[in-house]
């Protein structure tokens, strides 16, 4: 899944049909050499990326997706802001590292997707992943 689908997804969800969806990625380069415990980024190369896509209806900004992923950055976060009555404003700190954030979805979808109805199904179609939690069983 993509800028492109995320965004379809909630505008789906709201009820809005987006007139247009503009997507721009744009590399972000090292202003000095930069080392990890898996490599070394020398000066003036790329050390990652800066991905927008911006919803419009009727050239209004209704939806904006950012993510910046680069190596080296001080402060990494998860941050959603909604604007509206009352605004929400949340952040997670540290980020949530992809990998498990995807495996974990995955495998906490499992029991709800086991449960749905046949046929193709979206992320918004099914509860919400949750972890099972009680009784310990054998399998």
């Amino acid at each position: 899944m993509g800028f492109r689908e995320s965004m379809l997804m909630i505008s789906d969800s709201l009820n809005w049909n987006l007139d247009n969806i503009i997507e721009t990625t744009r590399p972000i380069i090292a202003e000095k050499r930069l080392k990890s415990k898996f490599l070394t980024v020398e000066k003036g190369l790329v050390i990652g990326i800066d991905r927008t896509a911006i919803g419009t209806l009727k050239d209004s900004e209704l939806i904006r997706l950012n993510l910046l992923a680069y190596l080296g950055c001080s402060y990494p976060k998860e941050e959603v802001s909604i604007e509206g009555f009352p605004k929400i404003q949340m952040e997670i700190k540290g980020g949530v590292n992809g990998d498990f954030g995807t495996t974990s979805i995955i495998v906490n979808s499992i029991p709800k997707i086991v449960n749905s109805e046949p046929g193709l199904h979206t992320m918004r179609d099914l509860p919400i992943p949750s972890a099972l939690l009680g009784k310990k069983e054998s399998l």
